[in-house]
């Protein structure tokens, strides 16, 4: 049972570890402080004028007062420090860390497949909505040509003002006066592919939209304008 504490215990200090220190030198810096050590130097090697080599370690006191100060509540600092220092010396430094770069690594590649399944769940209810918007406007398109034979009479009910965009409520009031009862938030997403804030003709019938065009191009070239056009053919106005 004790072995099975300490365990839990270690494994919830290394996960603090993770979160609480950049890297191994960062921890070091933290929780100890720097100790002046003596370089080994062959008999053949000058001497370099250089201030004193400097290595931080962390004594005993030190990590407890550290890791209690950095917010560490669980206990056991003389138990955890013991299990860092395994050759029981009177400080430990960064040799005696490196697990937390294993760690650092492990949660590292534990965040990025959190983000990948993040991402690809994202994708699926994307995914999922998408085709459910996608069947609501075939049956709407199906609602339409029943109720009007043709999407260009279906158009002239959904914008009676005669334009050839329309606004979010525009929509949500003609659907409502022609009957239909489905999602009206979710038709308007199927319909406004291009997130423009507005819905075209060319959105429910492309093909109508490109007879449109030409004939609009026709009007032009031949009589100059649309209100010209309407005179000439007018035959109650002749």
């Amino acid at each position: 049972e004790m072995d099975a504490r300490a365990a839990e215990q270690w494994r919830h200090f290394k996960a603090w570890c993770v979160l609480m220190f950049e890297d191994i030198k960062d921890m070091v810096q933290r929780l100890g402080s720097p100790e002046q050590i003596e370089e080994k130097r062959g008999a053949s090697l000058p001497k370099v004028l250089s201030g004193p080599q400097l290595k931080h370690v962390v004594t005993e006191q030190q990590f407890i007062e550290g890791v209690r100060s950095l917010g560490w509540t669980m206990g056991y600092e003389d138990i955890l420090y013991s299990a860092l220092n395994i050759n029981d010396k009177p400080a430990i430094n960064e040799d005696d860390l490196k697990w937390l770069e294993m760690e650092k690594r492990r949660q590292k590649r534990k965040d990025m497949a959190k983000k990948k399944a993040l991402a690809e769940n994202t994708k699926r209810n994307k995914d999922s909505n998408w085709k459910v918007a996608e069947a609501l406007l075939a049956d709407f398109k199906q609602f339409l040509k029943r109720s009007f034979g043709n999407y260009v009479r279906a158009w002239r009910s959904l914008s009676p003002d005669g334009t050839m965009v329309l606004q979010r409520s525009v929509l949500y009031k003609a659907c409502t006066s022609m009957g239909w009862q489905g999602d009206v938030r979710l038709l308007y997403k199927a319909f406004d592919k291009d997130d423009s804030g507005y819905i075209s003709i060319e959105e429910l019938d492309a093909r109508a939209a490109e007879l449109f065009a030409y004939f609009h191009e026709f009007m032009n070239m031949k009589w100059g304008s649309a209100s010209a056009a309407f005179r000439a053919l007018d035959k109650y106005n002749q």
